[in-house]
């Protein structure tokens, strides 16, 4: 009878793929640790540099605020977010680093007194209209922008007193307060509507002031 001989299995080694595969995944979790590590440092330092500009900002050091918010946008191009705030604050730094504008003549002040109206800065308004009216006190257009930036201040008396004065030195200026929208509030008063009404030809000669200077 034949010996029954036993088959002789060689050991299963592990396939060089698989080997590669595992080496190849824990080189890239080392890899994406420290990625994400860099940019975690990287996001700190930005995150870091942004609070000193935004702190120099807030003390009104707008050249220093002004570099350090650059250094943010230069530096940390991938720190997406940061960018747009800096961005924001650098334009106001840039305002207030610009030369400020000084009115001198007329024509400055009236104009600096136009801005202010239009921004709702009333008291800088007076303020312009004040120092040009003392320039030139018989300007019709001057204190009708006086009486404008009165009755936008709610005092109305001196508003009226200012828009008298301005239709006395132009009659043309009874037209525009009639079309007037910072008027309307004043459409149901006596002397306002004393003020815009149109004379007739019969009264011109004997038509009073509302007031008296």
């Amino acid at each position: 009878m034949a010996k029954e001989t036993k088959k002789y299995k060689k050991p299963v080694k592990k396939s060089q793929t698989a080997v590669d595969r595992k080496k190849k995944k824990k080189v890239t979790s080392q890899s994406t640790n420290s990625l994400t590590n860099k940019s975690r440092d990287s996001y700190l330092a930005a995150l870091g540099l942004y609070e000193q500009a935004l702190k120099a900002l807030q003390s009104c050091e707008f050249q220093n605020a002004l570099q350090k918010f650059h250094k943010v946008i230069d530096e940390f191009p991938e720190e997406k977010e940061l960018h747009e705030r800096s961005g924001l604050y650098l334009r106001v730094c840039e305002r207030q680093l610009q030369p400020k504008f000084i009115p001198e003549s007329l024509e400055e002040h009236v104009y600096a007194a136009t801005l202010a109206i239009n921004e709702g800065m009333q008291d800088q308004a007076l303020k312009h209209l004040e120092l040009a009216g003392q320039k030139e006190p018989d300007s019709d257009h001057i204190q009708y922008m006086l009486s404008l930036t009165y009755v936008n201040s709610g005092e109305t008396h001196i508003a009226l007193n200012h828009l008298q004065r301005a239709i006395e030195l132009n009659p043309d200026n009874r037209f525009l307060a009639q079309q007037e929208s910072s008027f309307e509030s004043l459409h149901d008063n006596e002397v306002f509507q004393q003020i815009i009404e149109t004379p007739s030809v019969t009264s011109m000669d004997t038509e009073e002031s509302p007031f008296s200077y």
